[in-house]
């Protein structure tokens, strides 16, 4: 059971930081490139990134890095539910088989 439940905490553990970390890459690509540079091209940390060169690598390497993320936490989710598909494996073939009766039953009087 010790063991199902470390597994359980790792999978929560890997979901909040999948979380946090899509979290921080969104914040820093809105820093980068605000909502307000709809109307103001020159928003932003750095001015005049809207629509140039720089600007669009920046923007596909935030989805690369986003991309990134995902594809680390679904690799350790397969890797948990793995680990817990053994964990329960293990633990029905420890528990013995139910032992059945050879006696014939008798009716009842």
């Amino acid at each position: 059971m010790e063991d199902l439940a470390r597994n359980n905490r790792n999978f929560a553990t890997a979901t909040i930081i999948m979380v946090v970390v899509a979290a921080v890459i969104v914040a820093v690509a809105m820093a980068f490139f605000p909502l307000t540079a709809f109307d103001n091209p020159n928003a932003g940390l750095i001015p005049s990134l809207i629509n140039t060169p720089g600007g669009n690598a920046l923007v596909v390497g935030f989805f690369a890095l986003l991309a990134a993320n995902i594809a680390v936490y679904l690799n350790t989710i397969i890797r948990l539910e793995r680990e817990r598909a053994d964990i329960l494996e293990r633990g029905t073939s420890t528990r013995e088989a139910p032992q059945i009766s050879t006696k014939k039953p008798k009716a009842i009087k």
